[in-house]
């Protein structure tokens, strides 16, 4: 698709003239000699392709500039152009004035239907066709500030293991009382049936590590009534991961450490991988690589429970607040968002997805199918009560790695160690503005502004 943009010049017209045809061609201004546009990639891997698809199909240069998440914090607002960071950052962007409002030239639109050529069909996109956990993640506050590249629910999968009684978890089964203790029930018979797997001594966990035992932690706590209830008592404005749901939660987790900890030290995709490439059994919480091969023999063996989680830990596009080509940079995100370019960046970044009807070369594969049919069947965007993606979340999910470390260190001692981890939560908070805080977090989990 190539948009041809033009820029119109500041120049004054002529004094006491009316401004010519050839004055008015001098101030336009080609594309080639444009600025360049600003792009920052935050923890990505698409930056080298990116500059080969745009240079592909526009004049106008790129600078991608490749940013840590770390280097968020040192960073003095600017006027880029175009931010593409993990989902989870979305409050912190949003706080920190680097992104605002996404306007609606800039949605993506999905493939049409084949043979389509009506005005529907050829019409900007609403919001309404996305599935519902991008409008979920690209909404804080009831504003749609980003475009989801890709936000892929966790799913827990198996080799040679009944899921059947996970059951009771799923979101159909509806809220009760009763839902923490027949889920506790559930994982622990599961998990209680498989041996203890021999772990790392002496691990050194890494920052990716830390989180995935953070969002194995939140994955089974997602399956109780936390799901509902969520991580603060927002009257108080006060942490409760001591609560029932979340003791119990982290119990849990110590014995998941104890049969799987590959699935908690790997990468959601190598987590599923290394699943299907097991002759026993073995259990994870992932979702599947876009890279694996094919094999019948052994994707007929895996398993996917009826439960998933959404951490949030894909990838947004947004439109820079201070951006001086805002007309080009919505054009950017919709470029990005198109077919073509998610089935490119999506080999490179297993984070980013394909719009939902669009065809997929994975589709042949009968565990990719399970995966697939599980995330795509609900219509309306889940819970985000769980989801630690307000203003700070890095301080936050960094005291929480650390308390669960302990956890599954310890599972006898969990209450007290999440009682101390609220605690050091609610220290955070006071620390960082309270009130604008939890303004943060109530956007984040759905409030209007």
């Amino acid at each position: 698709m190539l948009f041809l943009l033009g820029l119109a010049g500041t120049g004054c017209a002529p004094s006491g003239e009316a401004m010519t045809a050839a004055d008015k061609q001098k101030q336009v201004i080609s594309a080639k000699d444009r600025p360049p546009l600003k792009i920052a990639l935050v923890d990505g891997k698409i930056a080298e392709e990116l500059n080969i698809q745009w240079q592909a199909s526009f004049e106008q240069p790129i600078v991608v500039e490749n940013l840590a998440i770390d280097d968020l914090e040192d960073r003095k607002q600017d006027s880029t152009d175009i931010w593409i960071f993990p989902a989870n950052l979305l409050g912190e962007m949003i706080s920190n004035q680097r992104i605002g409002p996404l306007p609606q030239s800039a949605y993506g639109k999905p493939p049409s239907e084949e043979g389509d050529d009506s005005a529907a069909a050829k019409a900007d996109s609403s919001i309404d066709s996305w599935p519902a956990r991008w409008r979920g993640a690209s909404r804080y506050g009831g504003t749609v500030f980003a475009m989801p590249l890709g936000v892929k629910p966790l799913a827990i999968f198996s080799k040679k293991i009944e899921l059947n009684l996970l059951s009771a978890a799923e979101p159909t089964a509806g809220r009760s009382e009763e839902l923490t203790q027949k889920s506790r029930d559930a994982w622990l018979q599961i998990l209680q049936s498989m041996p203890t797997v021999a772990r790392p001594e002496n691990v050194e966990w890494n920052q990716q590590q830390l989180d995935r035992l953070v969002d194995h932690f939140l994955f089974i706590a997602s399956t109780t009534n936390a799901r509902y209830r969520g991580l603060f008592d927002i009257s108080k404005m006060s942490a409760k991961l001591d609560s029932n749901d979340l003791v119990q939660s982290a119990i849990i987790l110590s014995e998941f450490w104890r049969v799987a900890p590959q699935s908690i030290l790997s990468s959601a995709p190598d987590a599923w991988e290394l699943t299907r490439a097991s002759p026993g059994e073995s259990l994870g919480i992932g979702y599947p690589s876009k890279t694996g091969t094919m094999d019948s023999e052994s994707d007929a063996t895996m398993q996917v429970a009826n439960v998933s989680w959404n951490p949030n830990h894909g990838l947004l596009v947004a439109v820079g607040k201070k951006t001086r080509q805002s007309a080009v940079a919505n054009q950017f995100v919709q470029w990005l968002s198109a077919p073509e370019q998610r089935a490119t960046f999506s080999r490179l970044d297993s984070r980013i997805e394909l719009w939902p009807k669009q065809t997929d070369p994975n589709s042949g594969r009968s565990d990719y199918r399970l995966y697939t049919t599980l995330i795509n069947k609900e219509g309306r965007p889940e819970p985000t009560s769980l989801l630690i993606r307000f203003d700070h979340s890095r301080l936050y999910r960094q005291k929480l790695a650390e308390t669960l470390l302990g956890c599954i260190k310890s599972p006898e001692q969990s209450k007290s160690l999440l009682a101390e981890c609220s605690k050091a939560w609610d220290k955070i908070t006071e620390q960082n503005n309270a009130p604008q805080q939890r303004l943060s977090v109530e956007q984040s989990i759905g409030f209007s502004q």
